[in-house]
């Protein structure tokens, strides 16, 4: 008997992370279980009249967002104070932030502060499939950009979360509280299931794991090439063998 139903190709992200209490309070979940508070209080509504107004829980579009792709949340409590020159930071967990030179940026985001959210998860995923790394603003109501980028898990591990902090007139400051949801990682493909798989490995373990773009002068496309020429090299033939 012939089938009409093709199933979807799985594959597997596995994350990990040498961090107990990362592992254990703020893992990788799927997005549906990330939805925001304020939309999970919303009366569902059956019957809409012009007695009954509308409101977000029946908003398509952020249905079929939060039914895509994972979440990875803050991992730490950080307190972070702006002045016009430059920030500090108080973090609870994990490595400190940074920022990238200005020159990196040229002309652009004058009236902003870079910092690098350096995420205590590392990533692996062996096809090479494109994610979306966006800002959960539908669960932030902040003031920070968290900026988007299209991402693989294949030869970068890294899952950085790269904010933008508005320079005011007078010194401000904001608080990220462990837990809350930074960035929806989505395939760019429908056609495939994508499982999350979450890991606690030791220190040692996790230096064996993690694939950086940072280790060549010409990042991750240097490190592409060099994957491929090494698979390529695995299926080569002795050059001498002429039986």
């Amino acid at each position: 008997m012939l089938s009409f139903f093709t199933r979807k190709k799985t594959i597997v992200v596995d994350c990990f992370t040498s961090l107990a209490s990362v592992y254990e309070y703020t893992p990788i979940v799927k997005a549906f279980q990330a939805v925001p508070e304020w939309w999970k209080k919303l009366e569902r509504l059956k019957d809409i009249s012009p007695i009954r107004e509308k409101n977000m829980k029946s908003c398509p579009g952020i249905i079929d967002l939060y039914k895509r792709g994972h979440i990875l949340e803050y991992w730490a409590d950080g307190r972070f104070n702006i002045n016009e020159k430059d920030y500090t930071y108080d973090i609870t967990v994990g490595t400190p932030p940074y920022s990238h030179e200005r020159s990196q940026f040229k002309n652009g985001f004058k009236n902003f502060h870079h910092i690098k959210l350096n995420s205590p998860w590392f990533f692996r995923e062996k096809s090479r499939q494109s994610f979306m790394f966006m800002g959960c603003d539908w669960s932030n109501e902040l003031l920070i950009k968290i900026l988007p980028g299209v991402v693989q898990f294949k030869t970068v591990s890294a899952t950085n979360v790269n904010i933008m902090v508005p320079i005011m007139e007078k010194a401000w400051e904001f608080e990220l509280q462990m837990g809350t949801p930074l960035a929806h990682i989505i395939p760019l493909n429908d056609d495939i299931n994508v499982k999350f798989k979450n890991h606690l490995v030791s220190e040692t373990e996790l230096k064996k794991i993690v694939t950086v773009g940072s280790i060549t002068f010409g990042g991750h496309r240097q490190i592409d090439k060099l994957v491929a020429r090494n698979e390529k090299r695995k299926k080569s033939k002795c050059p001498f063998n002429f039986s």
